[in-house]
């Protein structure tokens, strides 16, 4: 197991709930970010709770493969939502139900199975329900009725019991939604308005026999999150909440201060386009900046990114700078191939990924053995295979997916390209550079020039100059010498500056402005 590298510091045990909407198997920045968040403070002998809002009955199955892979600590605690009062709520000695599904009548039915473990089953001729199965699980089961309109889904999780049922109207929306202990017991029900928005939802809690009622899911999340820090408080110390996602920062700020201190990290741009100060803020931080004297602190990545804050919000004193850390990569001593180029990121719009293909094509005219592996998935894969295929590329750009050891896969490579709209502080740059892989990136808001050393570890390019861009990377691919001395300093400066016992002990100083521990 990685560590972060921090050196103890010794100081009064805390408990962090760090705060997510959910958790996947292959997890994009952000995610990694939390995961490496909860490292430094494990690693520093503090209890870490990872809690999630989402419905998901695998989640099990899902630490269990991220602790696999080294992402995360065997010790991280995880708490789901729905997981905590299904528990809260559940009898023992339960026995599964799954197998009452199973059974069917012997006659007038008719079994087929298609290619996606599904068994559909017919009543003279009428579809009346379809099976779905995992690793021959039985893991759903749909109920239609005539005109193969579905009404009613029942879920079922890994250990037989039904989990959730999901009843639809007439146009395939859902109406309602309720989720059910391991002893058939409703412990909570959301209903739906028109076309299947989410509405109201209800807890049921079997011990005091109380109805809790919330106008919708962000206040049941607020009456949560409240719930687990008015448990914690009677430590001596608060708990401390930091959220991860725009989503979560309006629900932490909503924690009865008297319980928890409440923190909110930003990951990204705030602005709207040019991303620059004076733009307005995006709509989807608006929530959190409205509720920001209710933080104990906004937590930004950057200095720039701080004082551009400062500058539309003047006189904010709960804002500080406390960068992600980052774990130090083994070295594989892999022999670079000097004509490749890594992109590690999300196919998402705002990376702009369809500039880096343009750019690659004009590299590939002067080196045609030069190739770009990027790293990840997203929306915008197919459009990105189409305009591969469109600039001819396909022997030299390829769409690699997730990758379990990306440290890795930067040492293979010659140098790392970066082309988005707008980061808080690139995750990905950081991480090539740790393993000793200089850059070629715009100069957007926030992070390269935070990161990048222009001409030292790399190069930094003015917004939109293609041509630029291709002229930097085909002189560091011609150019081995110039990359081994870039990789060597690559590697130091960012243990200067992102290694856990750098950001272990800002975190550190920041608390002791909020409570009184001992250091």
């Amino acid at each position: 197991m990685v560590s972060l590298g921090s050196r103890r510091i010794k100081m009064d045990k805390l408990h962090f709930f760090l705060v997510t909407h959910n958790i996947l198997s292959e997890s994009g920045g952000l995610t990694i970010a939390a995961f490496n968040q909860s490292k430094l403070f494990l690693d520093n002998g503090h209890k870490v709770t990872v809690t999630t809002f989402d419905y998901q009955p695998n989640y099990q199955s899902i630490f269990q493969e991220l602790t696999d892979m080294g992402r995360i600590y065997p010790s991280l605690e995880h708490l789901n939502k729905f997981e905590y009062y299904r528990n809260q709520n559940t009898l023992p000695d339960s026995k599964p139900t799954a197998a009452l599904y199973e059974e069917e009548a012997n006659e007038d039915v008719a079994f087929f199975y298609d290619s996606d473990n599904k068994r559909y089953c017919f009543v003279d001729g009428t579809l009346k329900k379809v099976k779905t199965y995992s690793d021959a699980r039985l893991t759903a089961v749909r109920y239609f009725e005539f005109g193969n309109q579905p009404y009613l889904e029942v879920n079922f999780n890994k250990q037989g019991f039904v989990d959730r049922k999901v009843w639809f109207n007439q146009d395939g929306h859902p109406i309602q939604e309720s989720f059910y202990t391991n002893d058939d017991f409703c412990y909570s029900t959301r209903h739906f308005k028109k076309k299947g928005v989410s509405g109201e939802f209800y807890l049921f809690n079997r011990k005091d026999e109380k109805v809790y009622a919330f106008k919708g899911a962000k206040a049941f999340d607020r009456h949560w999150l409240n719930e687990l820090a008015a448990n914690n408080a009677a430590n001596q110390t608060k708990p401390i909440f930091i959220a991860h996602g725009q989503n979560c920062g309006t629900k932490v700020a909503a924690i009865n201060p008297d319980h928890a201190l409440r923190f909110f990290t930003i990951h990204s741009n705030h602005l709207e386009a040019p991303y620059t100060s004076g733009s307005h803020v995006q709509s989807k931080y608006k929530p959190v900046f409205e509720n920001r004297q209710s933080l104990d602190g906004l937590v930004v990545l950057t200095e720039k990114q701080k004082r551009d804050i400062l500058t539309d919000f003047p006189g904010e004193d709960n804002i500080y700078v406390i960068p992600n850390p980052l774990s130090v990569p083994e070295l594989y001593n892999e022999a670079r191939n000097p004509l490749k180029v890594i992109m590690v990121t999300r196919l998402e719009k705002e990376k702009r990924l369809d500039e880096a293909l343009h750019i690659f094509s004009l590299v590939v005219k002067q080196l045609p053995e030069a190739t770009l592996s990027i790293f990840g998935k997203g929306v915008e894969e197919e459009n990105l295979l189409k305009l591969i295929k469109q600039l001819k590329l396909e022997n030299n750009v390829l769409l690699k997916g997730y990758s379990s050891n990306i440290p890795k896969e930067f040492q293979k490579a010659s140098i790392s390209m970066l082309t988005s709209d707008f980061e808080g502080l690139p995750l990905a740059g950081i991480e090539s550079l740790m393993n000793g892989t200089p850059i070629v990136s715009y100069n957007f808001n926030y992070g390269a020039s935070d990161i990048i050393k222009n001409g030292i570890t790399g190069y930094i390019i003015e917004d939109n100059d293609q041509q630029k861009m291709a002229e930097k990377i085909i002189y560091l691919l011609e150019s081995p010498a110039v990359v081994a001395e870039m990789s060597k300093i690559s590697r130091e400066s960012m243990m200067e500056k992102y290694t856990g016992d750098v950001v272990y002990s800002t975190w550190t100083n920041v608390l002791k402005s909020h409570v009184s521990i001992q250091v």
